[in-house]
């Protein structure tokens, strides 16, 4: 299977109908600004798209469930479909700034979204674990219907900080009995962790935690994570066929983190990235470092076959990150992306690079059930694109969309920007043969297709979403 999926994504070199290609791209804000940074595919084929904005129009459609701003930042959620139509739309918050930055749908097809809040009120609803603000910011968990309802909501956090500074946390994933998972940071020294759990205190000037909830949002247990001596963070995890959590984020702890896995030791630099593998029951399995002797964090990870899990982020490190016989095993100056495969077990599959001498990210990646690893970011500086890339010219920042075999070749790379800066902050990989991504752009060209539902920048930045044609059908 995966052969015949790779040779159709490769396409024929020279054929201007080459596979991958952009089926449709399209702004998505009003008139002051936004950003998209998830997006998840539910079993019909739909776009759920998450993020933020601070406008009083554009977002919400007629019906949504709150169709009106409720000032500062507002959360917003909407669905669309495979031609790049809203289905729904609505905002979600209150009068401070609420902010979704990730979103899973369960196997009924029902949304959990992920963010963080400062609002006092219009968060917390139904059966929710913690019904008011505790500190300057919480984190919030959302479940939504398919049409876009909340069926419950709650805050999650203590009198501290329970968002870092990595973007990418707090963030959420689903198991297949029902129950959710949303990993994040904090500073709190209270409200986070239950009794006998593996971590039930802070440790760290900032912690990562990770906390398991039913369906129904009763929280099953809750843990700290970090070490004495440097902040840990959270910022992305997944669910195996087992039931066992795996989370992945940042740290600069040099104890209290890995145990039995990759790599024991810190190795320098203001970070490095971690995994952490707990059982259903919040018993940990094992843990590992993955960076160098220079800054390394890991920004999100995806579920891969046979319970394998795939890395993504940034490295500074020349050292340690990639293996030889992958698309890249050398650095090329400032920060690189990366991607790379811990076995079930947590030992290292392989890891590989792609970047430029300036600096280029990784910010989610998604992988397939043959393996093909999507993963997309940020670059500033060409060289990165396949000869059959649907966009190959640099003109600023620019998102950048790749995706690479099960054993770290690369099979296509593309810019997906315009005039202005662009970022792509989240990925979807769909059984049909599409791919959806989206972030923020301030581009006037180059980022709506023809006939698209939104076709010109509105705000001082907008998100925007771009839907991907894999193979042929």
């Amino acid at each position: 299977m995966f052969g015949s999926v790779a040779v159709a994504m490769l396409g024929v070199v020279g054929d201007a109908s080459a596979l991958p290609d952009r089926e449709w791209g399209t702004y998505y804000g009003g008139s002051s600004g936004e950003s998209a940074p998830g997006v998840v595919f539910d079993s019909w084929g739909n776009l759920i798209v998450v993020g933020s904005t601070s406008s009083t129009a554009g977002i919400a459609t007629s019906g949504g469930f709150d169709t009106v701003y409720n000032g500062s930042v507002d959360a917003f959620i909407s669905q669309w479909d495979q031609a790049g139509s809203p289905v729904w739309g609505t905002y979600y918050g209150g009068s401070a700034d609420d902010i979704f930055l990730d979103a899973v749908v369960n196997d009924d097809d029902e949304i959990y979204a992920v963010g963080y809040t400062k609002s006092t009120s219009g968060i917390a609803r139904g059966s929710a674990h913690q019904t008011s603000l505790s500190g300057i910011n919480d984190a919030m968990l959302v479940k939504f219907d398919n049409a876009g309802d909340p069926l419950w909501a709650t805050y999650y956090g203590g009198p501290g900080v329970e968002v870092g500074n990595s973007g990418n946390d707090p963030a959420v994933c689903v198991g297949g009995d029902g129950s959710v998972f949303l990993v994040g940071s904090t500073t709190s020294t209270s409200q986070i962790a239950t009794t006998g759990s593996h971590q039930p205190s802070k440790s760290g000037t900032t912690d990562a935690f990770i906390v398991k909830f039913s369906s129904a949002g009763v929280r099953s247990w809750a843990t700290y994570y970090g070490g004495t001596d440097g902040h840990t963070i959270a910022t992305g995890c997944a669910v195996d066929s087992a039931g066992n959590v795996l989370v992945g984020g940042e740290t600069a702890a040099t104890n209290g983190i890995a145990w039995g896995g990759h790599d024991n030791s810190f190795n320098g630099g203001a970070s490095d990235g971690f995994v952490v593998k707990f059982n259903a029951s919040g018993v940990r399995q094992w843990a590992t470092y993955y960076g160098g002797s220079e800054a390394d964090t890991i920004s999100a990870v995806s579920l891969a076959p046979s319970d394998s899990l795939v890395i993504a982020g940034v490295s500074e490190s020349t050292n340690f990150i990639a293996t030889s016989g992958t698309h890249d095993w050398t650095h090329n100056g400032g920060k690189d992306g990366f991607i790379a495969k811990l076995n079930a077990a947590g030992m290292r599959q392989w890891g590989t690079f792609l970047g430029t001498a300036a600096d280029d990210s990784f910010f989610d990646v998604d992988v397939s059930p043959s393996g093909v690893v999507y993963v997309v970011g940020q670059t500033s500086f060409p060289g990165l694109e396949t000869i059959d890339a649907w966009d190959t010219t640099v003109l600023g920042w620019e998102g950048l969309f790749a995706n690479f075999s099960d054993t770290g070749a690369l099979l296509y790379s593309s810019y997906n920007g315009g005039n202005g800066a662009e970022a792509l902050f989240g990925v979807a990989f769909h059984w049909s043969g599409i791919a959806a991504m989206v972030g923020q752009t301030t581009s006037i060209i180059d980022i709506a297709t023809t006939g698209a539902f939104d076709t010109a920048l509105a705000g001082m930045t907008d998100g925007f979403i771009t839907l991907v044609r894999l193979w042929a059908v």
